[in-house]
């Protein structure tokens, strides 16, 4: 059931939106990524495996079933698909794990190109290595107790997959500068921007 709620299109976002299940009081969460069958959801308490639960912002309503957890996530499948677009106007799609992913070519101007030619062999090897991060990480979400007792390896493990994103990002950018300062993590945005010792 977890490779059900894998397979489909994800769309990563920090959206804030409440959670309902029977019983407890009415939660704030982040949702974390999303696609039309389920979601990763961040909060401080996470509900039990099986809860019954419902996922609200504002008008929109999705019922679900918590599949797996751990101290501060849980992946929700939903009863029946959602329109993602509504839930998430503005955000692209992450293509399934089984999905590859396009590999943008270089539209570098000037006569400067340190990298020439081999910037897109590059990048297409970081792809690589994501799509491989990304298979791991979907095969070890698919055993319920390495999710619980390895909940924030797994989460390092993602995070290491979306900055190699970011780094194939900036190698192929006519304005490598301005791609950086654009990253939304903050870490790997300072990280970049250092000034040298």
């Amino acid at each position: 059931m977890v490779d059900d709620l894998r397979s489909s299109r994800r769309a990563r976002s920090l959206l804030a939106a409440k959670l309902r299940a029977p019983g407890a009081p009415v939660r704030n969460v982040t949702i974390r990524n999303m696609s039309v069958t389920g979601a990763l959801i961040e909060c401080d308490v996470p509900p039990r495996i099986a809860t019954e639960i419902e996922l609200v912002r504002g008008e929109l309503c999705a019922a679900g079933s918590v599949m797996w957890r751990n101290s501060t996530e849980c992946g929700v499948q939903f009863l029946k698909p959602i329109e993602l677009a509504a839930w998430l106007p503005n955000a692209e799609a992450e293509p399934a794990a089984n999905e590859p992913k396009a590999v943008p070519r270089p539209v570098r101007g000037g006569d400067h190109d340190p990298l020439g030619r081999l910037a897109p062999r590059i990048v297409e090897e970081l792809d690589h290595v994501a799509r491989l991060l990304d298979a791991l990480g979907d095969e070890l979400i698919g055993d319920p107790y390495v999710v619980a007792r390895h909940g924030l390896p797994l989460q390092r493990l993602d995070r290491a997959t979306q900055i190699l994103g970011h780094l194939g990002a900036i190698i192929l950018s006519d304005d490598p500068e301005q791609t950086v300062s654009a990253i939304g993590m903050e870490d790997l945005r300072r990280r970049l921007l250092r000034k040298s010792l």
